[in-house]
């Protein structure tokens, strides 16, 4: 009786190892999937032009579009109508969890993020952006899901992981109609540098305004 008690104890602790090492690989190729799919986020807000953006945007190229541009006469502004740019869509974490941002309270990491390291990416334009933290695209976590893009006005939170300098860039949208309409234009600020210091605020903080796109303008 003892040998054969010996012998399912065995058996229980080997199939527990192998079901740990199973987890272990299953969450390695999570964790690969999850980069794979950050690094396609940002290559596709930095790449080529979208079909639906403005063609005349070239030979304006300071003037920031204004919100409602380019309506046709009857229809409803933009402003009465549900703004496809801020409905939820199911997309996973990145795995970088500086990239996990929160647009209704404090960033979505373990534990607490110091105050030195909380970082509000404000949106001061009429626009819809999608933004990037040293080249990878934010999540912009809001009450029902992740968001597409970041809603004019408002703000989002994430922790950095480190201070001193980073990359801060997005690429705008409107809507007209029904429609989210990437306008063709980016902007990427290369050397955004955070001290130990944030006054006047107890946070970090970042201004996305028409000066700072006009100053960093991509395209």
């Amino acid at each position: 009786m003892r040998t054969i008690s010996m012998f399912v104890a065995a058996l229980t602790v080997a199939g527990c190892g192998s079901m740990t090492s199973r987890v272990a690989r299953l969450e390695t190729t999570i964790e690969e999937q999850r980069e794979l799919i950050a690094q396609l986020q940002a290559e596709r807000l930095t790449g080529v032009r979208a079909e639906s953006a403005d063609d005349d945007s070239d030979s304006h190229p300071n003037p920031l579009p204004q919100a409602g541009e380019g309506e046709r006469e009857g229809d409803e502004p933009a402003s009465r109508l549900p703004h496809p740019a801020s409905r939820p869509i199911v997309a996973p974490m990145p795995v970088t969890p500086q990239h996990w941002g929160s647009m209704h309270g404090a960033p979505p990491v373990a534990g607490t993020c110091p105050a030195v390291l909380n970082l509000h990416i404000v949106n001061s334009t009429d626009h819809y952006v999608s933004v990037l933290l040293d080249g990878v695209a934010v999540q912009v976590g809001g009450g029902a899901g992740i968001l597409p893009h970041l809603p004019p006005g408002q703000r989002v939170e994430v922790c950095l992981t480190h201070l001193e300098r980073h990359t801060i860039g997005g690429r705008l949208f409107t809507v007209r109609g029904q429609q989210v309409v990437d306008l063709g234009m980016s902007f990427m600020d290369p050397d955004v540098q955070f001290d130990s210091t944030p006054y006047p605020y107890e946070y970090q903080r970042y201004a996305i305004t028409d000066a700072t796109i006009r100053r960093h303008r991509l395209r």
